[in-house]
């Protein structure tokens, strides 16, 4: 499932265009969205402890 704008909406349903994508704009085709060094660093979820809130 995924939300658009009703701006998105609204036009998709008067005019039937679904607009252009911008994935390519995002992420440069053959790059990786999430970079293996940041994502070395990162710990997984499974391996975090508790939050402390303070």
């Amino acid at each position: 499932m995924f939300f658009v704008s009703e701006e998105y909406l609204r036009n998709y349903q008067e005019t039937g265009d679904v607009g252009e994508s911008t994935l390519g704009e995002v992420v440069p085709l053959g790059e990786s969205l999430f970079p293996a060094d940041k994502e070395a660093e990162r710990l997984p979820k499974s391996k975090r402890g508790p939050q402390v809130k303070g």
